[in-house]
């Protein structure tokens, strides 16, 4: 019998979520009709230009500087050689060592992505 109270008080709790839910879809279909007449519109005033959406989703370019491994071993011993440096800063060592084009704005945010992921993997083996 004590467990009445638990039961009403899930059963107002799923419906809450429930009906937030049902206002999120309608929301969602509100906005996508929304789009699509912006969409007409603009096709109106300019009839060469495509429907936005319709560009090809550029892939993530091939980042493969490293072998497997490599880029661990490396960070680990311009962490070693450099104490407290900042992720970017390794990255460029890293990428000076390996050779890596340090003008290429994508690779250098990719290398600095993994470098500072690296990093924080090692941190927390060391301080754990």
């Amino acid at each position: 019998m004590g467990d009445t109270f638990a039961l009403s008080a899930l059963d107002r709790k799923r419906n809450e979520i429930a009906r937030a839910i049902d206002e999120a879809e309608t929301r969602l279909e509100f906005l996508r009709a929304s789009l699509i007449h912006l969409d007409a519109v603009v096709g109106l005033f300019d009839r060469e230009r495509d429907a936005p959406g319709t560009e090809p989703v550029l892939g993530r370019p091939d980042a493969r500087y490293f072998q497997r491994g490599e880029l661990s071993r490396l960070v680990m011993e311009a962490m070693r050689l450099n104490p407290g440096a900042a992720p970017i800063v390794v990255a460029r060592i890293v990428m000076e060592q390996r050779g890596v084009g340090s003008t290429d704005r994508v690779a250098i945010y990719l290398v600095r992505k993994s470098v500072g992921r690296i990093m924080r993997m090692v941190r927390k083996r060391l301080a754990g």
